[in-house]
């Protein structure tokens, strides 16, 4: 399958990002943005890390690209793993414990399934406003004030 050609940082597609932490050059952030269908490729999910220069005009997006749910669901299942590897290190707990909680807060917790839900949604909408080739309310410049709260 081919792909989208060289994914530009100066797009509207972006759904969400979080500010990593930095280097001295650059601010770094973990976004997400959606690619609708396009001529003869496919939509896809895009994510990675997006770099802004700190004192310039330069970004860089490089993004790994999910044409397709299962290979999506993949990373996925490995994202959720490393993370709760990384707290039980990091909380120095073990890891059944760990997974255990974690699991009962995805498919527990009110308040959390609440917030997933609201995200969900919102990301839905903003994705079938892409594929109708409407606007999203996004600039069509990524930049600091764009990506930060």
């Amino acid at each position: 399958m081919s792909g989208h050609v060289g994914l530009k940082t100066r797009i509207s597609n972006i759904i969400h990002s979080i500010k990593a932490d930095s280097g001295k050059k650059y601010d770094r952030y973990f976004c997400i943005a959606y690619l609708p269908k396009k001529d003869e490729l496919d939509s896809c999910l895009a994510m990675g890390c997006l770099e802004i220069e700190r004192h310039g005009e330069k970004e860089f997006f490089n993004p790994s690209k999910f044409y397709d749910v299962e290979t999506l669901e993949e990373a996925i299942a490995h994202v959720l793993a490393s993370y709760m590897a990384f707290k039980a290190i990091k909380a120095n707990r073990d890891l059944p414990t760990i997974i255990h909680t974690t699991l009962a807060t995805l498919y527990s917790n009110r308040q959390y399934r609440k917030k997933l839900t609201k995200l969900a949604t919102n990301y839905y909408n903003f994705m079938l406003r892409m594929e109708r080739g409407e606007s999203t309310g996004h600039r069509t410049r990524v930049t600091k004030s764009h990506i930060l709260p």
